[in-house]
């Protein structure tokens, strides 16, 4: 019964190739786009990860992807965001780590996903994508898209 409901809400939200027009999506939903982006949770976990490594090697450098149907999402702290989120560590003033999760879970939110949508015009899924990546990646981290 579980599996039944499980596959008949996968088919309610086909995915959509990264060629095709996001406004044309059934329905208008467009929360199955945000899904292409790390999770909060995969977000920190790139971060501590990044921590553990600098700390065995520094010259580590480990880069963390999400795959999608529309393509491959790579993500991960920079060289110099890594040193400034260990160097600020614990100052709950400035915690870049905090901000990095929360602004990457921000951007893959409906609201920003349409948002976005309607600044690019009618764009096709997999620019709607690289925008957000770009929306939420800075000197401290990075995201970038490449479509299938």
């Amino acid at each position: 019964m579980l599996a039944t409901e499980f596959y008949r809400r996968i088919w309610d939200v086909e995915p959509y190739p990264a060629d095709y027009p996001a406004a044309a999506i059934a329905g208008g939903n467009v929360q199955p786009i945000g899904f292409a982006l790390p999770s909060p949770t995969d977000v920190l976990s790139s971060l501590e990860l990044s921590q553990m490594l600098l700390a065995l090697d520094p010259a580590s450098n480990v880069t963390d992807s999400v795959v999608g149907p529309y393509g491959l999402v790579t993500y991960g702290a920079t060289a110099a965001g890594l040193k400034t989120i260990i160097y600020e560590n614990g100052n709950p003033r400035d915690n870049v780590a905090q901000a990095i999760v929360t602004r990457v879970a921000i951007r893959r939110m409906a609201f920003n996903i349409a948002s976005t949508m309607r600044e690019l015009g009618n764009p096709l899924i997999g620019k709607a994508i690289a925008e957000i990546c770009l929306q939420a990646s800075d000197a401290d981290y990075r995201l970038s898209f490449t479509p299938f």
